[in-house]
């Protein structure tokens, strides 16, 4: 997905985000391009609780690093 594709479906009121499984943390695309930390979580099932959670709301899209 490139920088437009991106910016058309924030446009649309979707959420993009990435996940880092080795630094247990979420990002989100914001509005003006660049990643912000979401939240950081102590373990990985934790994060792995997070993203269930996430994948559950309509509008949320998770993209690969």
């Amino acid at each position: 997905m490139n920088g437009s594709d991106r910016g058309k479906l924030i446009k649309a009121g979707f959420r993009i985000m990435r996940v880092s499984l080795d630094r247990y943390s979420i990002t989100e695309l914001s509005k003006t391009g660049s990643w912000v930390l979401v939240d950081r979580y102590t373990t990985q099932s934790k994060t792995t609780e997070a993203i269930r959670v996430f994948r559950e709301e309509s509008n949320v899209i998770f993209e690969s690093e």
